[in-house]
């Protein structure tokens, strides 16, 4: 994965990681700080009011 800066989608993956990929602090990789816990319900509750916003965003 290192070759291709690739980084695993799910923690099961994690003992697979370069070792170059991941933060010395945490031993988790380099971008989970970046990334965001998926909420199905919130999704599903808010797509509406998101994809309006995102329309508006993209148009401006």
């Amino acid at each position: 994965m290192a070759g291709h800066k690739a980084i695993p989608v799910n923690t099961k993956a994690y003992g697979a990681t370069s070792k170059d990929l991941m933060d010395l602090a945490t031993g988790t990789p380099w971008t989970r700080s970046k990334g965001f816990l998926l909420d199905i319900n919130w999704w599903a509750d808010n797509r509406q009011k998101v994809g309006q916003y995102w329309s508006k965003l993209i148009i401006s």
